[in-house]
């Protein structure tokens, strides 16, 4: 048996590498994502890279299937070397052999055989190389080098007559010197001609021979390196650089030509620039400026910031401690920096001893003069407003007494001759007196040739007639010439003596609209509770209500409309224009479709196709208005409590005397004197919240017995704002749709707020975290319009795909956006609108019934047709005379069945988040309108409003809501009209969609001076609390100049939820995939446990019998009032 060895190893298959893989020069591995040279590649990094590789390797270098195509960095950094190499080697070569060509030719020819040396800037001189710069000299830094290679000797000499023609010898040394061998050291001479004789000083000192050698090159700049380094002259420069600072800090600090530092009034302080403050230094001061830019290291930062804040506070800082009046920047820190944010008044103390900042006295002081600049603005739009009333009286009055134009009679139309008729008139004896009573004859209103004469001295006597004229009716005499510019404007050639009432007229027209803007204020309370530190009975807790307010001017005018009458009488209005109409539900709808389509793109990645076409601000006819920074006054802080009526009266008092449009004009009394009577010029809107508005309203009520209009306090014309109103629908919503039992009712308000752990929102008191809620809410609509969106694509989750026709996936833009708002109107109609429109026509076909005229009704018998007035009677009679006619008694059985059949087929999730969509769109869509200042969109979410407020019994914001609309269509001008529906917004900083309700705004300069008052401490007094309301608005503008100086960027003031797309998943997740609710689904079960029989619209308690009597009541109160 043989014996055989058995081999269990696996055998290793070799494989080769592909040439791709390999270096061509060492064969390494290149696989693994090392770097690599193509060396054939149309990317090499340069062309004649295969021609230089070739040379280096003289061999030619070609691709081939079985070598590679690359180099490795290794061997491409060594093939670099080699190349380098390489050309050296040849320079050798070069050199060696010109070499040997010369010696060649010097042993042939001899030294002397040759032409001779040609002077050196000889044209035909021989050059074979070009002449090369000379290096420059070492620096102070290479001194060290420097002094290793010795330099020739160099002589200076003074370029006179007299020295050159004896220094023969001196010369001939020099070029001895040259010949002969490097010495380490020079000999440095300086030879002084003075008139009376010649001086030659050695100079020893090796860095005085440094110096004037360096001198003597123009080497100014390592001459200046060697006077610094020698102790003597660098004491001698520093003093004369110290008195040159000290001059030109004199000099700044001047009051000749004053520098910016000096200019510590408040505007300077408002308009102070730290680059223009720098740019004065380095004018006025170029020393001083360049020891601050060399002290900062401006040019050794490697991050290019702007110097100038730094610079300017150091010069600040060194310049006050010189002169005390150099404290512009100082002031701009203690009063933009520490007192604003709260400093205590030792901090001032240290500041001020540094040298920083004013004094906390000084603060104070400039605090009180920026607060004279309160309301500056304001009184230039009231005064302005004030002239052109004038200015329109005076052409009033000229126009009463202008005669008419001369009739023309047009062609073809003919006068008749009445000479032949008999037309007899009542005549009165010429001789006979009539005794009228002393009180009509002294009465200036009853002079009845008075206006007769007037006409006749202005047609003939002229300008100078016309303004006596106009004197006398009581017009002001700047007014007066201010209207003879208008005419001679438009007519430049007129006689006066032949101005009649159409010129009057045409120049009225003109002045109206050259009409300046108006403009509304803005009210809230400031309530705050300041306890003492040591109470007793005299010193106790101050509760404080006080009254803030804030001017606002419109951007948004019409002039072309009339501003003189009421649009109509209320009572002329129908109660069904005060309901949301039909159009106003199909406009809705429309607004509703692009919000809707925004939600869907932003949200559904099926939908992200559509993002070119997304509608991002829906327009309106005023846009552009809408995104200019709007001008804004705040008025400071009235030291009043509108909780008290004759307190808010004194406000409302206060208004009219400071801040309304007023004309004076004569007025006799009772008595006969001559008085100056104030009138109203022009009315401006007063808006708050409801309460504010409510106590203005009754504030006005109780001044109704006043003879004029400013007397009744009738120049303001409250109205509530938005942003409370809004506020108060998110705690309706809350009443409507929240219960904290509801936590197992899959896709309810509470529910959602558990999965997202939302704990800040499950409140019942939405008012005092209403910031919560409304994020809260925010995303949770957005969810429920998804979750629409959804259900009406079929979609199972939210990353599924939408089935899009191929004719839309590759149409245009206009296309597109036509078929995704054709499904977002789908799906709106389906959950929303289609119910919500039955229910407004049946609203408006009630309140319309309600308000015809009532008809007796009449009762028939059903067998002789006899006619009865009651009812009873009626049955009376067919029971008696038509025994065998049977009553219906099982009628009433039957309704009641069916409508619980009807209820029991219903399907109340389904229902609930219809209303929660519908509830959360109306919101939406109010926020965008104030966001995007849409006033018309604004108005029409307020009709909606209105029906919920009073479904709630939220009474009296359904007043206001009614009050609002009363106004805008029959109770105000046209003019003021439209003025109160677009002119509802502010814009702090311009732009689109960055509108703000008034009375937010109004809340956020509350919050400002709560905080501005919680600094004052124990001084919370009205003294400073008036100074802390006055500096708000130039305290504002010195830190809106102060944050671009230092690009300090200042917070927008917008809350934004960081995890609000995880909880957006969440919610949409319970709505779609566990609630279903966008399902109907008509059974027993289908209904959460807190809300068991919840109807689809949120009005449909509503009872339109009383809603039309409540709409009644409060016509015929503002009939009475007249407002």
């Amino acid at each position: 048996m043989s014996n055989t060895i058995q081999n269990n190893t696996t055998p290793s298959k070799s494989a080769r590498s592909h040439p791709s893989k390999i270096c061509r020069h060492c064969r390494s591995n290149i696989a693994c994502g090392r770097p690599r040279i193509h060396l054939f590649g149309p990317k090499s990094r340069n062309e004649n890279l295969l021609k230089r590789l070739s040379d280096v390797l003289d061999a030619e270098v070609q691709p081939h299937d079985s070598l590679s195509e690359y180099f490795c960095q290794s061997c491409y950094r060594e093939f670099l070397k080699v190349e380098k190499v390489l050309l050296q080697s040849k320079q050798i070569e070069a050199f060696r052999g010109k070499h040997k060509t010369s010696i060649e030719e010097q042993l042939t020819k001899g030294v002397q055989g040759g032409e001779g040396r040609q002077k050196r800037c000889n044209r035909n001189s021989p050059a074979s190389v070009e002449r090369q710069k000379r290096p420059k000299p070492l620096g102070p830094a290479n001194e060290s080098k420097k002094n290793c290679i010795p330099s020739a000797p160099r002589i200076l000499l003074p370029k006179t007559d007299d020295f050159a023609s004896n220094s023969h010898e001196t010369i001939e040394g020099v070029t001895r010197i040259e010949e002969g061998p490097i010495l380490d050291t020079c000999k440095t001479e300086v030879h002084l001609s003075y008139p009376s004789k010649k001086v030659i000083k050695v100079i020893k000192d090796a860095t005085d021979a440094k110096i004037i050698r360096q001198l003597a090159d123009s080497s100014y700049n390592y001459a200046a390196n060697a006077i610094w380094s020698k102790i003597q002259l660098k004491n001698e420069l520093a003093k004369k650089i110290e008195k040159e600072i000290d001059q030109e800090c004199q000099n700044i600090c001047s009051t000749k030509q004053p520098s910016m530092l000096r200019k510590c009034d408040p505007n300077s302080l408002m308009k102070f620039s730290d680059k223009e403050f720098e740019e004065e230094l380095q004018l006025r001061t170029p020393v001083f400026h360049t020891f601050l830019k060399s002290a900062m290291g401006v040019e050794k930062q490697k991050k290019v910031k702007s110097c100038a804040p730094a610079m300017t506070m150091a010069a600040s800082v060194l310049l006050k401690h010189r002169c005390q009046s150099m404290s512009a920047h100082a002031y701009r820190y203690s009063v933009g920096v520490l007192w604003h944010s709260g400093a205590k008044k030792q901090g001032f103390l240290r500041s001020n001893r540094w040298d920083v900042s004013a004094s906390h006295s000084s603060t104070l002081s400039k605090l009180d003069e920026m607060g004279l600049l309160s309301g500056r603005e304001l009184k230039d739009w009231k005064e302005n407003l004030e002239r052109h009333a004038y200015i329109k009286k005076a052409l009033l009055e000229a126009r009463k007494h202008c005669h008419k134009p001369e009739e023309c009679i047009p062609q073809g139309f003919v006068t008749t001759d009445v000479s032949d008729l008999n037309l007899c008139f009542p005549a009165l004896s010429m001789s006979m007196d009539i005794d009228l009573p002393s009180s009509v004859n002294n009465n200036p209103l009853h002079h009845n040739n008075m206006h007769v004469e007037l006409e006749i001295d202005m047609v003939n006597d002229g300008k100078d007639n016309m303004k006596e004229i106009l004197m006398r009716q009581g017009c002001v005499e700047t007014s007066i010439y201010n209207m003879f510019e208008l005419i001679e404007k438009e007519f430049p050639d007129l006689n006066y003596g032949d101005i009649d009432t159409s010129m009057i007229d045409k120049v009225l027209k003109i002045h109206e609209s050259q009409k300046p803007k108006s403009y509304q204020i803005i009210g809230d309370n400031i309530d705050l509770y300041a306890k003492v530190k040591h109470m007793s009975s005299e010193n106790k807790n101050k509760s404080i209500h006080w009254f803030a307010m804030n001017a606002v001017q419109d951007r948004i005018t019409r002039l072309d409309l009339p501003d003189d009458m009421p649009i109509k009488d209320i009572l002329e209005m129908e109660n069904i224009e005060f309901l949301p109409s039909s159009i106003d539900n199909e406009k809705f709808l429309h607004d509703l479709i692009p919000l809707c389509a925004r939600i869907g793109i932003e949200k559904l990645p099926a939908l992200k196709c559509f993002k070119d076409v997304q509608i991002n601000h829906i327009p309106h006819q005023y846009s552009k208005e809408a995104k200019t920074k709007s001008t804004q006054e705040p008025l400071g802080i009235v030291f009043k409590n509108e909780n008290l009526n004759d307190e808010m009266i004194d406000i409302i008092q206060t208004i009219h005397e400071k801040f309304l449009p007023v004309t004076l004009q004569e007025k006799l009394t009772e008595d006969g004197d001559t008085i100056l009577a104030t009138e109203v010029a022009e009315k401006i809107f007063f808006g708050g919240d409801q309460l504010t508005d409510e106590r203005a309203r009754n504030s006005v009520y109780a001044r109704s017995d006043g003879d004029s209009e400013f007397e009744r306090l009738e120049g303001l014309i409250p109205k509530v704002e938005d942003w409370h109103a809004i506020r108060l629908v998110y705690q309706i919503m809350y009443d409507i749709l929240y219960h904290p039992g509801s936590a197992n009712d899959v896709g309810s308000m509470c529910s959602n707020m558990n999965v997202t752990n939302n704990i800040n929102a499950k409140t019942t008191n939405v008012l005092d975290n209403f910031n919560y809620c409304k994020d809260y809410v925010k995303v949770e609509t957005e969810a429920f319009v998804v979750a629409g969106i959804m259900s009406h694509f079929n979609m199972e989750s939210l990353n599924c795909n939408i089935t899009i026709p191929n004719y839309v996936e590759n149409a245009t833009k206009e296309v597109r956006i036509i078929w995704l708002h054709k499904q977002m109107k789908e799906m709106l109609e389906r959950f929303i609108m289609t119910k919500q429109k039955e229910e407004l026509d049946q609203l408006l076909q009630e309140v319309h019934q309600a308000n015809q005229p009532r008809q007796k009704k009449v009762y028939l018998c059903r067998c002789c047709n006899k006619s009865y007035v009651y009812k009873k009677c009626l049955d009376r009679h067919e029971k008696k005379e038509h025994p065998e006619f049977e009553q219906p008694t099982e009628l009433k059985t039957t309704e009641i069945h069916d409508s619980k059949s009807i209820r029991e087929k219903d399907d109340c999730i389904y229902n609930y988040a219809c209303a929660r969509l519908g509830l959360g769109l109306l919101l939406h869509n109010f926020d965008d309108s104030v966001r995007e200042g849409d006033g018309e969109r604004t108005l029409r979410c307020w009709k909606f409003l209105m029906l919920i407020y009073k479904c709630y019994n939220h009474t009296k914001y359904a007043v206001a809501a009614l009050q609002l609309l009363a106004n805008v269509n029959a109770m105000l001008s046209p003019r003021k009209a439209h003025s109160l529906v677009w002119n509802r917004t502010i814009n702090n900083k311009g732009g689109k969609a960055k509108n703000i309700s008034l009375d937010l705004r109004m809340e956020h300069i509350v919050h400002l001076h709560k905080e501005m008052l919680a600094n004052l401490g124990v001084n919370l007094t009205p003294e400073c609390a008036a100074r802390s309301s006055n500096a708000v608005k130039p305290v504002e503008e010195l830190l809106r100049t102060v944050d671009n100086e230092l690009l300090c960027k200042r917070s927008s003031g917008k809350h934004t939820v960081t995890r609000s797309q995880n909880d957006f998943e969440l919610i949409v997740n319970e709505l779609h995939s566990k609630g279903r609710v966008f399902q109907w689904r008509p059974e027993e079960h289908r209904h959460y446990q807190c809300f068991p029989e919840f109807k689809k619209t949120l009005v449909n308690n509503l009872n339109y019998k009383t809603l039309n009597k409540w709409i009644n009541e409060h016509k015929k109160q503002w009939s009475k009032r007249g407002n």
